[in-house]
């Protein structure tokens, strides 16, 4: 008797072929024992007979061949099955921690064992996929927009029914709130006293949240600029006049409900009061006359500065 194949993985099928020729006494019966605890099978004298076995070991089968006069023949076949191997798969998940919205790529490799692949799905453990991916060596990507702790997973399974399950974590913490940020324009940075000007510009937040913008002259005087857009608030032109001398940084600040501050500053120069010349009035009564003329004359000057020496 031979058996093809011999050895294998469960389950294993196999082929025995043979024959059983008799002695000085017809033959009565010929039997396979296939050696796994399964029925005998009977055969006739030349036979071809296929049997599967279902669990792992090493197993003996004898065709017996029995003749009229109870005599019989042996003949014995080894036969090595092993346990059937499954998918075998590895998961590598850059990067593995971060703020929302996270971007993260799964780099995936399953591969058989006893066994085709059937099937490999990824789950990203947010409630989106499975996603089904290719048997061997894949890429993969995905964005986390929540936080939380989310379990990747990544299943194969074989035609055989045997499966292979890698799992891997992504921690991904909410986005921290980021400051308002302001521009701030000058109709003008320097000049004499007093120096009139106007500013405008513009705050924005990024969570759309600005609650307060305040502009501060730095001459001890503030502007309240309303908030017309959480989001983004355009102001100006809002007039102002520096009476003293001095350099003042006037500064805008806006505050969202988070309690963060963002702002712009600038530079005035304001210098001294310009000195103008002082001007004078000459009236002469009369205007013309004989020799000899008595005129009167009536004069007058004033000086911006209050300063004719």
């Amino acid at each position: 008797m031979n058996i093809t194949p011999n050895s294998g993985t469960v389950p294993l099928p196999v082929t025995a072929t043979g024959s059983c020729t008799p002695g000085a006494n017809p033959l009565v019966s010929v039997t396979i024992d296939w050696g796994d605890g399964t029925a005998f099978s009977p055969e006739p004298a030349t036979f071809s007979d296929t049997h599967t076995y279902q669990t792992a070991g090493t197993f003996t089968a004898v065709v017996t061949a029995t003749d009229s006069a109870q005599q019989t023949g042996t003949f014995p076949v080894t036969v090595t099955v092993a346990a059937a191997s499954g998918p075998s798969c590895t998961l590598g998940l850059n990067p593995k921690n971060g703020t929302a919205p996270l971007p993260v790529n799964a780099n995936g490799n399953c591969q058989p064992g006893s066994n085709p692949i059937q099937s490999v799905t990824l789950s990203w453990g947010d409630g989106t996929g499975p996603v089904a991916e290719p048997a061997g060596a894949f890429t993969d990507s995905h964005t986390y927009n929540a936080a939380g702790t989310f379990t990747v997973t990544l299943t194969a399974m074989d035609t055989g029914g045997l499966s292979d399950t890698v799992t891997k974590n992504v921690n991904v913490s909410a986005p921290q709130p980021q400051p308002p940020t302001c521009t701030l324009v000058l109709s003008s940075n320097s000049g004499a006293v007093p120096l009139a000007l106007t500013a405008g510009g513009s705050c924005s937040d990024p969570q759309g949240a600005l609650t307060t913008i305040v502009l501060d002259w730095n001459d001890g005087t503030q502007t309240n600029v309303p908030v017309s857009n959480g989001a983004q608030t355009n102001f100006g032109p809002i007039p102002h006049t520096y009476n003293s001398q001095g350099t003042f940084h006037p500064t805008v600040t806006a505050t969202d409900s988070s309690q963060l501050t963002g702002s712009a500053t600038k530079t005035v120069t304001v210098g001294p009061p310009v000195n103008l010349p002082p001007s004078c009035t000459l009236s002469v009564n009369p205007t013309s006359g004989q020799v000899p003329v008595t005129v009167t004359a009536t004069a007058n000057c004033v000086d911006p500065e209050n300063d004719i020496s």
